[in-house]
């Protein structure tokens, strides 16, 4: 799998980070990459226990000077987050379905800034709160809410434990305010009301520029 990334890596320096699954491997993918000539960065994470590992949205450990980040695990969920956050192309090896997939940061901030623009014109939010562990955030949800009734919009705190199109579909509201996983605005790109996270929502409010989304 490294020699297949490799060989779609273009700069000289490589942030490398991984899933707890695959942290074990960092040190010999290192010993790899500089075999192919390039210079290596594995971050120290702030929150999570090993160097290089990326958990949930913490990708403290891809925050480091290089040209571009290769991702050890599976899924889309940490290397579109990585591309979207850090701002760097990120190649990422599925150790387990063997497949290479490469995120650009511009591919995925179009689709964030798409969304925004399709929420400019709500009449009516619906502010969501996930009652899941660790993802209960009444205080960023009723501050959301304040400020969108202080703009004139008709604002509603929606509750749920699982938060689905399926389960959204029935509420009549123009947009949606994600306040749980912050994730969750990026998984909804294709739903056909724009979910938004409370960050973005600020952008819709006039609170915070375009340009200023992603420091």
């Amino acid at each position: 799998m490294l020699e297949k990334a490799i060989a779609e890596l273009k700069g000289d320096c490589v942030g490398l980070v991984a899933t707890v699954q695959h942290v074990h491997a960092l040190k010999e993918a290192k010993i790899l990459l500089a075999h192919a000539g390039k210079r290596v960065v594995i971050g120290k994470s702030k929150n999570l226990k090993y160097d290089g590992q990326v958990l949930g949205c913490d990708f403290s450990s891809a925050t480091v000077p290089c040209d571009e980040i290769l991702f050890l695990g599976s899924g889309s969920f940490h290397p579109i987050g990585l591309a979207l956050y850090e701002g760097k192309r990120v190649i990422a090896a599925d150790p387990f379905s063997m497949q290479i997939i490469i995120h650009e940061p511009e591919e995925q901030r179009k689709k964030r800034y798409i969304a925004i623009g399709r929420a400019l014109d709500a009449k009516s939010v619906g502010i969501l709160i996930g009652l899941k562990c660790g993802q209960f955030n009444l205080n960023e949800a009723t501050a959301a809410r304040r400020k969108a009734v202080h703009k004139g919009l008709d604002a509603y705190l929606i509750a749920m434990e699982d938060i689905t199109e399926a389960n959204l579909l029935g509420f009549k509201v123009d947009a949606f305010v994600n306040t749980a996983c912050p994730r969750l605005s990026e998984d909804f790109v294709h739903f056909k009301k724009p979910v938004i996270s409370a960050t973005e929502f600020e952008v819709v409010l006039g609170e915070r520029d375009w340009a200023d989304l992603w420091q």
